[in-house]
């Protein structure tokens, strides 16, 4: 103990010896005054101070020695005040088996009175001071016997900023000073903390093993929690999804991620932790509701943002095949803006929440057509009929425009014709079409549908400048674990398929998935090689204005493509 500090010991005993025999706590003790269980949405608090001097005199000595006293202290070998870290204690440590009563303890925490008139302005100045947990409000009610309870409240400080009035900075001091408050004037008092004031996070990190990862995120899909556990903390999976249940009040079901998919339809397996064995369940995303069977179906919320993404690159004009459509992520939201939608998933739960969807979000039917097919199936029939149709029509579009271009260049040349060029056509430029394959597992193995898809399209019309630039672009999302995910990517596709990627195709991130797995997305425009076959090399491409590739788009599709991929 320093000089200074005993001597201010010293003068406090000799203070106390001076004073009538009483029973004088040498704490104070702040405790619920009112709590009305779990839900209980405010607390009053009341200041129990059994210290009590005859004289105004000999209480105000004490309480600035004290005061110097506590401070002395705190500032002792550069050491934390007695104020125990704000944390569940230890001894729950390795609890496997949920035990509520466990969780309580008594913690100090620094406070300081403030004058109620001037609430508003001092607790801005203390805003970031403040003790914040779950149930407790940090300006509390003063005791009624407290001298200053009519004119004064208490402010509850973080313990991990504030351990004296050092702490605060000159010019806080200073502000504070203006309300009449004395950052000198920093007590400490006992807190009663128990299950209801940890968050989920605080109670699981106090639990598991402290050099386990614990829990670092889960999804929330309607009123389903879905967890991913690592094997290090499943024997404590069943306690994580109690908590997660507790924490969580719109959670009614937890569940947790297996390792084991299902070949057939690739989606997880999943066990039941806590909860309501109930998997009916709705989700929301990007102005759009989607029910499901989550049991059954595939649904990630972490891909909300890809999603959107997608959505925002198509317009309503444009076409959109969605290989794998899942409960329709991607489908409904496009089909909602205007655009054609032709959405397939082999999975029958998939397919009938989609239909299902279609109605709840009250999709028009001519807008959005559902198949429940195999993807590569759907690609060889659905996707090239459809694709074939709308070739055809831009070629007899073309050619019935053209027509009326070349008679009315002859009269305003007197009689001598000119041949319309590629950039007098404005359908293909109004439409595009596109194909998505979100099966990140296994959707590059299907590239290979799409090698001589249009084989058989008439010979005379595969060079033409609109079945050029209708031909389709597609988003393919997949895994890499490779170092370099593009160039892994991109050989991978190109392999599958035999041809060579076009020049100005893309591939991008679109989140990492674990430790070394990269979910990617390779964006590319089907060429005419690919489609046509080999024989398409021997037939005469015309030349074009708008191109194959991204960058031969008119110039606003152009910075919207770009933009979006």
């Amino acid at each position: 103990m320093t000089s200074r500090l005993a001597s201010l010991f010293t003068r406090l005993v000799r203070l106390i010896k001076k004073s009538p025999p009483q029973n004088i706590a040498v704490h104070r003790i702040l405790v619920p005054d009112r709590f009305s269980g779990p839900k209980a949405v405010s607390v009053i608090y009341r200041v129990e101070d059994s210290f009590s001097f005859q004289t105004r005199k000999i209480t105000q000595a004490y309480l600035r020695l004290l005061q110097q006293f506590s401070q002395e202290r705190a500032m002792l070998s550069n050491q934390e005040p007695t104020t125990p870290v704000i944390s569940p204690p230890e001894t729950v440590r390795g609890m496997k088996t949920l035990d509520r009563k466990l969780f309580s303890c008594t913690v100090s925490i620094p406070a300081i009175k403030i004058p109620s008139k001037h609430i508003g302005a001092i607790t801005k100045i203390l805003k970031s001071f403040t003790f914040k947990i779950q149930r407790v409000k940090p300006i509390a009610e003063l005791a009624k016997d407290d001298s200053q309870h009519a004119s004064h409240k208490l402010c509850l400080l973080n313990p991990e900023k504030v351990k004296s009035g050092q702490d605060f900075s000159a010019e806080d001091a200073e502000k504070l000073a203006e309300f009449d408050v004395d950052v000198k004037d920093v007590f400490y008092f006992d807190v009663d903390l128990g299950y209801d004031n940890w968050t989920a996070a605080e109670l699981l990190r106090a639990v598991l093993p402290a050099e386990s990862e614990g829990v670092s995120s889960y999804s929330i899909i309607g009123h389903i929690a879905h967890l991913n556990l690592k094997s290090e903390v499943m024997d404590y999976k069943h306690l994580i999804g109690e908590v997660i249940l507790d924490k969580n009040p719109s959670v009614k079901t937890v569940v947790n991620k297996l390792n084991t998919i299902d070949n057939t339809f690739r989606n997880f397996q999943m066990e039941l932790l806590a909860g309501e064995d109930n998997f009916i369940t709705r989700a929301k995303e990007n102005g759009s509701v989607f029910e499901m069977d989550f049991a059954k179906v595939y649904w990630n919320p972490r891909l909300s943002t890809e999603h959107q993404r997608v959505v925002d690159l198509i317009n309503k004009d444009d076409i959109l095949y969605d290989v794998f459509a899942g409960v329709g992520p991607f489908a409904i939201p496009v089909a909602k803006k205007g655009a054609t939608v032709l959405a397939n998933d082999l999975n029958p739960n998939s397919y009938d929440a989609l239909v299902n969807n279609v109605k709840l979000n009250k999709v028009k039917g001519e807008r959005l057509k559902a198949f429940n097919l195999d993807g590569r199936e759907f690609i060889k029939t659905v996707v090239k009929e459809d694709l074939v149709s709308r070739l055809k029509r831009s070629v007899n579009d073309l050619h019935n425009k053209a027509g009326d271009l070349i008679s009315a260049a002859a009269e305003k040349t007197d009689g001598k014709k000119q041949e319309p060029t590629c950039g007098d056509s404005e359908a293909a430029e109004s439409q595009h079409l596109y194909i998505a394959m979100n099966l990140p597992a296994l959707a590059l193995e299907f590239l290979d549908a799409y090698c001589g898809l249009l084989s058989d399209f008439p010979s005379e019309s595969q060079g033409d400048c609109d079945v050029l630039k209708a031909l389709p672009t597609v988003l393919c999302y997949c895994f890499s674990k490779s170092d370099n995910p593009e160039a892994d990517v991109r050989s991978r596709a190109e392999s599958i398929m035999g041809h060579e990627l076009p020049a100005d195709s893309k591939v991008r991130s679109v989140r990492n998935v674990a430790p070394n797995k990269e979910m990617m997305c390779l964006v590319f425009r089907l060429s005419p090689e690919v489609l046509f076959s080999a024989g398409v090399k021997d037939t005469e491409v015309k030349d074009c204005d708008g191109g194959l590739g991204v960058d031969d788009q008119p110039p606003s599709k152009k910075q919207r493509v770009s933009e979006a991929l």
